[in-house]
């Protein structure tokens, strides 16, 4: 009869188990690669953190094709966490190569135990939102304001893609009209250069302060 799991030597587990397939999802059970924080699964059921360790951390991700992990934690965190069951526990790895790994398909743990781990990976770059815009680079008449946006989210890693698109744009702006001038002389009349005049703007006279 097959045994127990609880029941299985090391050697057997190795032999006998099947070996699990490991993915990252996010709180609405999309798979997220390399750089993102996801909640690990196995068998679409999530691990637990008994023995978990950097190194069962480091050969989980390399199963998963990546370089490494970058960070990893536990906790009862997303709501999707209540709707999987509890796949592996025990994960004990004395390196970060799965065939230094043990592990158990039974377990005595709660969600709030759940992994939660983060690879390090190829990274393509992605994009924030773009920011505020500048301030109108005239204060009268037709001017430009621009608005940048940063290639951080995430910025691109061991190798990946730059971010696709312009970091920044630019448009036309115009705060208020700019005042026209002239001069005149005693008559009213307009008068040209090197003669003293008075000096107007749309319709009315300028005064002298600051």
């Amino acid at each position: 009869y097959p045994k127990s799991d609880r029941y299985w030597s090391t050697a057997e587990r190795k032999c006998f188990a099947p070996r699990p397939e490991f993915k990252l999802i996010n709180q609405w059970g999309i798979d997220v690669g390399a750089g993102i924080l996801g909640l690990l699964t196995s068998s679409d059921g999530t691990v637990c953190d008994d023995h978990f360790s950097a190194h069962s951390a480091t050969a989980i991700c390399r199963e998963m094709g990546h370089f490494g992990q970058m960070s990893w934690t536990s906790g009862n965190k997303w709501s999707i966490q209540s709707l999987l069951h509890i796949a592996l526990d025990n994960v004990a790895c004395t390196s970060g190569e799965w065939s230094s790994c043990t592990y158990s398909f039974h377990h005595n743990c709660n969600h709030h135990e759940d992994v939660f781990l983060q690879c390090q990976g190829v990274v393509d770059g992605g994009y924030t939102d773009f920011g505020y815009w500048s301030e109108c680079s005239a204060s009268c008449g037709e001017g430009t304001e621009t608005r940048t946006r940063t290639c951080t989210n995430p910025a691109p890693a061991h190798g990946g893609a730059d971010c696709v698109g312009e970091a920044s744009e630019t448009r036309s702006c115009k705060l208020a009209d700019c005042p026209e001038f002239g001069l005149i002389d005693a008559s009213g009349n307009v008068v040209e250069a090197g003669i003293l005049g008075l000096l107007i703007s749309s319709g009315g006279t300028v005064c002298d302060d600051s």
